[in-house]
């Protein structure tokens, strides 16, 4: 139901669409003050990158492992259709978060809006072509698949506009995904 999809995208929200709202503010300031220096911005974004997913992945491994029971404890039984929906929704809030809240950042730091128009259109299209399918043949649980695949889509190209704007050195990023994940296990 409704009810239950709104529930459950406002819980997987919960943890990091402060962060998402601080990282923008904050650190599109301090971006700007770099007068647009690649280099700084490009630490700026791995600084925020390693602030956004030491809050993402350690919320998404509790909802994954525990959020059949926590939603339980939490919100009761009558509760317990969101919890696929929460498992969903909490990989499209992190996404969103670690990546697309990021780039806006890194690109308006670099007075190029263009490029988060850009994923503003594909976001759009995406939602057009999928939502309206998913929804109808799979519900609520076809709308957030379909966020899942517009997050993807956007988030992938996302990482090719910073990878051409600021090219950052991708190990530096998967090294510190991997200390996250590590030690969120």
């Amino acid at each position: 139901s409704v009810g239950n999809f709104s529930k459950a995208k406002s819980l997987a929200y919960a943890p990091t669409s402060p962060l998402s709202n601080i990282i923008s503010k904050i650190g599109f300031s301090a971006l700007v003050a770099t007068g647009g220096s690649i280099a700084h911005v490009r630490e700026g974004f791995y600084k925020s990158f390693d602030l956004a997913i030491s809050v993402a992945i350690p919320f998404i491994v509790i909802i994954w492992i525990g959020g059949t029971n926590l939603v339980l404890f939490v919100l009761g039984s009558a509760w317990a259709g969101i919890i696929p929906l929460l498992k969903t929704l909490v990989v499209v809030s992190a996404l969103n978060t670690s990546i697309l809240s990021l780039s806006g950042m890194t690109f308006n730091a670099l007075n190029k809006p263009q490029h988060y128009f850009k994923l503003n259109i594909v976001s759009l299209v995406s939602t057009a072509l999928f939502l309206p399918y998913l929804v109808i043949t799979h519900g609520t649980t076809g709308a957030a698949l379909s966020l899942l695949i517009t997050a993807l889509i956007v988030n992938m190209y996302a990482l090719i506009l910073i990878h051409h704007t600021i090219a950052p050195t991708w190990k530096r990023i998967i090294e510190s995904t991997s200390i996250v994940i590590v030690a969120t296990l």
